[in-house]
């Protein structure tokens, strides 16, 4: 698919690298059919960070793109973004409206992922790399991509800091949209949420200076997360103390009315997923708020090293 949708490009002046990160399935066998890509495969495994900085090296061509294997191209993809790199140091796409799977947890998982890149500004702190380019040379004075973050988070986001500390500009343009395939479960997106949640609060408090206003970085999230605490701690206390119910009924719905638009989008797809999102982003907010705590506990371990 995302192979595919590379060699259907209109595009066709560039060299294909593949890094296997020691995966499990059939990618040698499936290559065998693309005999124009070139294979790098890993004893171990090492993470997305490792496998981009590798395939950087070995690249011959004056700009680097990095394509994320669950990613699928339209036909025009490579074509827009090459002409984005005459403009800018460094740009990256949109995902497409709709999701390539129509499952519930996907399509959840899909609403608020494309809700985020839509509050990200044009010119942006932000870098996302399942569909980004830039030059090569740009790539390899800024070090590449930090492999100490060897887990499928926001490693590019703290390559994205680099490249602004860098001098550089990043621009997001949202008209190059990708198609996303991917698939949850509502059990592993919302162990998704945990991992993303606990790095992003130990990016942050590493990082220090990630700009916040934007994308994921709002500050909105945590001002819901507040309120749903707050609700649900006077909704227990008022158990015995009856007046904490007058500000437990406030808060929480202050916390379900601020995601009528996410429930409406699962609604009017299934009724029943409407539903079932109300509950999943309570789940999904306390796995943030303890994952975070444990991102905590990682920058302290850290600080201690």
């Amino acid at each position: 698919m995302c192979l595919d949708s590379l060699f259907a490009s209109l595009f066709q002046d560039f060299e294909v690298i593949v890094v296997d990160d020691a995966s499990t399935d059939r990618t040698k066998v499936l290559l065998g059919s693309y005999p124009g890509c070139k294979l790098i495969c890993l004893k171990e495994r090492g993470g997305p960070a490792r496998a981009r900085n590798l395939g950087a090296k070995e690249a011959k061509g004056e700009y680097l793109v990095f394509l994320d294997s669950d990613v699928e191209l339209r036909p025009d993809s490579l074509s827009r973004l090459y002409d984005n790199l005459l403009r800018y140091d460094v740009t990256f796409g949109i995902y497409a409206v709709e999701p390539a799977e129509p499952s519930f947890a996907t399509c959840f998982y899909h609403y608020l992922s494309r809700k985020s890149i839509e509050a990200t500004r044009e010119d942006t702190r932000m870098f996302y790399s399942y569909f980004a380019g830039m030059k090569r040379k740009d790539f390899l004075a800024l070090g590449g991509f930090d492999e100490d973050w060897n887990r499928a988070t926001f490693e590019d986001v703290v390559f994205g800091k680099k490249i602004k500390d860098g001098g550089f500009s990043i621009h997001l343009d949202k008209s190059m949209e990708v198609t996303h395939h991917i698939y949850y479960t509502p059990i592993s997106l919302l162990r998704s949420y945990w991992r993303k949640s606990r790095d992003l609060a130990t990016i942050t408090l590493l990082c220090g200076t990630l700009s916040l206003g934007e994308g994921w970085s709002r500050p909105w999230p945590m001002i819901l997360l507040a309120s749903l605490m707050t609700g649900t701690s006077a909704l227990i206390i008022a158990c015995w103390i009856r007046p904490f119910l007058w500000l437990a009924i406030p808060m929480l719905l202050f916390f379900f009315m601020s995601h009528l638009q996410l429930y409406w989008a699962l609604g009017s797809r299934k009724i029943l997923y409407g539903i079932s999102g109300v509950f999943m982003t309570v789940a999904v907010y306390a796995v943030t708020f303890l994952a975070s705590l444990a991102g905590v506990w990682n920058w302290l371990e850290r600080k201690k090293r």
